[in-house]
């Protein structure tokens, strides 16, 4: 499939369209509770009183404003009931404004929450029959996680209430409103942020939170010579699915239910190996909840192919979100987390991990370290969804201000006539994150957008205060992979390669982040730009570099554009395209693969199993970001920013206008980078990869 040629003159085009798909920012007064919990909080319907927050019924609930912690700003609203949910017993409170009759809007919060008894415990609500709630928070203990939905307006008089009706405490802040236009690319409903106790452990097991569904490295390893991941010993009667509704975080958790008595050798069961050190220690962590578990060890984790060491046994009964714990050492270094079913019982598994502990006197993973990690974590999320809302604020947040004033001059020069905030958007919102001496003083953060082939190189340090920007960079593909030496064409990689794009994607992708990895690996502080010769030579930075990134980030706009909106002149089969995708989306979404694969009959095997374990719920977060299209064929790209390791394409053939889906591929960007990596190729700034 060959590329339609670009010239320069088409970036031109974003001047209004990146202007038309912004939608308008609505004020939430105070909805940062910087001014505290007063008007116009506690005003409007079914507020008689002088507090800005109401008790119906005795209810035994409390809000007040927490200086000590918060998502931004100073403080944040800290919400606690401790009243067991039951009918008309609630505390709340409210503030109205006007909205546009039929219009349709987005409401986002971010929250953290202590032992929440149930799902929607706490929620937003929209109408005054408060029967519209488009964020309920699910119940757990999780850190700061954004939560977003959607509504329409029905009466032109809306308000925003905070409703709490179960036990638990919460603590609210930067509640914000926005009306919706033209399709958005940073819709996120389901969002997945690190939780505070997650640590860097979770690099010891791959998808411990199952936001991949239940798919490999699950269902691997020993014992597994079946196709499904989950495996029934004796004819038991278990299975195992993702339950994207009882989740302890982010958006999918592991249900299990065993229907057998328990017998010898009548068992359900799935695993994951990994390596580990001869005689190291460790730590496994599950959070779990269960429905009737009939025994004690009804349901364990098993780590020794003998299956005798069970540092987890789950106990009988019934019990919401727990955490349990268990140490073990390794003894031949060849370790597994086996999740197995013995008895009658459901249970959730949720967050899933392993961390070694300190082992013949020498801290494997300090404590320092791990701070220091989940403060990065944390940050640079805080980070990528601040600069898709508000990139102002964001790096008055985030960054110092030589940094403040070094986005300015890109702005100027790297966006064109195009809206800044509406392009940082798409580039944060579509990128894979790398980091190096994550665990130093001052790690480097690179934001790598594949369908652009551009950086955004960060460099980070802790300070009293928190994690602060104190230097950035935008730079194209070309210059990191060959180190400065050669610059190409301002053409993406993946779209200069002559190979099946998707393939050519993930490749490009994993030489990017190999090439980054590379080069900065050994750098520190301020140093890290005298790895790279143009960072320091301004002619080459800024005429050369900006220049090439402002012909690829605008390509890469238009790509994305050319399918959000329809323009005088565009390709003759765009509107069947828009609908073919709709089409194959509703599909995924109502949980109708296999008709879906029906229709796209090339799919390959491999792919073919992967989308039929992945939750449902992931194709509802899906967004086109990229297209290609010619005469004879067409690709539309597809990426959610809940799940940034893989993208999807969708393979269109046959003449303009009458173009049939017929293949459907994952791009796991992961295994490319693996596959890269094990090869140990050199990264590359273009030609044919070998």
């Amino acid at each position: 499939m060959k590329l339609p040629s670009r010239r320069l003159a088409a970036v031109l085009l974003l001047t209004t369209l990146a202007v038309s798909v912004q939608g308008e920012t609505l004020v939430v007064e105070n909805g940062g509770f910087e001014a505290g919990l007063v008007a116009p909080w506690g005003t409007g319907q079914r507020f008689n009183t002088s507090a800005a927050w109401w008790n119906s019924n005795n209810c035994d609930s409390s809000a007040t404003i927490d200086a000590t912690r918060s998502r931004s700003g100073s403080q944040s609203l800290h919400i606690i009931n401790k009243s067991a949910r039951a009918p008309n017993v609630f505390g709340t409170t409210q503030q109205p404004f006007s909205t546009t009759l039929g219009k349709r809007y987005r409401l986002s919060m971010w929250a953290r929450a202590n032992d929440l008894a149930s799902h929607g415990a706490v929620s937003l609500i929209v109408n005054e029959d408060w029967s519209l709630r488009p964020v309920l928070l699910p119940q757990g203990t999780y850190g700061w996680t954004q939560f977003i939905g959607e509504f329409s307006s029905m009466t032109g008089t809306t308000q925003i209430r905070i409703l709490s009706e179960d036990q638990g405490e919460v603590w609210l802040d930067d509640i914000q409103l926005e009306e919706l236009s033209s399709p958005q690319i940073t819709s996120d409903r389901h969002p997945v942020s690190p939780t505070e106790d997650e640590g860097d452990a979770r690099f010891l097991v791959t998808n411990g939170g199952f936001e991949q569904g239940l798919s490999t490295p699950w269902g691997t390893g020993q014992h597994f010579h079946a196709t499904t991941v989950w495996w029934n010993g004796s004819n038991c009667l278990a299975s195992a699915e993702i339950d994207s509704e009882q989740t302890r975080s982010g958006k999918g958790a592991v249900h299990i239910v065993n229907r057998s008595r328990r017998a010898p050798n009548v068992y359900g069961t799935t695993q994951q190996a990994f390596p580990t050190r001869p005689g190291g220690k460790y730590r496994v962590t599950i959070w779990a909840r269960a429905s009737h578990l009939a025994s004690p060890g009804g349901a364990s984790v098993i780590v020794d192919e003998a299956w005798s060491l069970r540092p987890i046994q789950l106990p009988a009964g019934t019990y919401g979100w727990t955490k349990f714990q268990g140490d073990f050492t390794s003894t031949d270094g060849q370790t597994q987390v086996r999740l197995l079913s013995e008895d009658q019982g459901e249970v959730w598994i949720d967050d899933i991990s392993v961390q070694p502990l300190e082992d013949f006197g020498v801290i494997e993973q300090s404590v320092v370290e791990q701070s220091r990690l989940r403060s990065l974590l944390h940050a640079v999320e805080r980070f990528r969804s601040d600069m898709q809302r508000n990139p102002a604020e964001a790096l008055r947040n985030h960054a110092e201000k030589p940094v403040r004033e070094k986005f300015e001059r890109i702005d100027r020069q790297v966006w064109l006539q195009s809206e800044p905030a509406f392009g940082w958007g798409y580039l944060l919102s579509t990128s894979v994150v790398s980091i190096v001496n994550e665990k130093g003083d001052r790690p480097l953060v690179a934001f790598y957008n594949p369908w652009c082939d551009v950086f955004l190189i960060t460099a980070w340090q802790h300070q009293e205060t928190g994690l602060r920007i104190t230097d950035a960079e935008l730079l194209i593909g070309d210059l990191v992979r060959t180190q400065g030496r050669a610059v190409g064409e301002p053409v993406p990689l993946w779209i200069r390669e002559e190979q099946f794009k998707p393939v050519a994607l993930g490749l490009a992708t994993a030489d990017s982040l190999l090439a980054f990895e590379q080069l900065f690996a050994e750098s520190a502080g301020d140093a890290w730009r005298s790895r790279l010769s143009p960072l320091e030579d301004r002619q080459i930075l800024e005429d050369l570099n900006y220049n090439g990134v402002a012909v690829l980030l605008g390509d890469g706009l238009n790509r994305f554009l050319a399918y959000h909106l329809s323009q005088d002149g565009e390709h003759r089969g765009w509107e069947q395209l828009r609908n073919e995708t709709d089409s194959a989306m509703t599909l995924a979404v109502d949980g109708q693969i296999r008709q879906l694969l029906a229709i796209a009959d090339q799919t390959l095997p491999a792919s073919q199993k992967l989308l039929r374990q992945l939750p449902t719920k992931e194709f509802s977060t899906l967004h086109v970001v990229s297209t290609v299209t010619d005469e004879q064929a067409s690709l539309i790209f597809l990426f959610s920013p809940t799940a940034p390791n893989r993208c999807f394409s969708l393979l269109f053939e046959g003449q303009p206008e009458r173009q049939r889906l017929t293949r459907v591929d994952v791009v796991i960007f992961r295994g490319f980078y693996a596959l890269r990596n094990a090869s140990k190729q050199p990264a590359h700034a273009g030609g044919r990869l070998p």
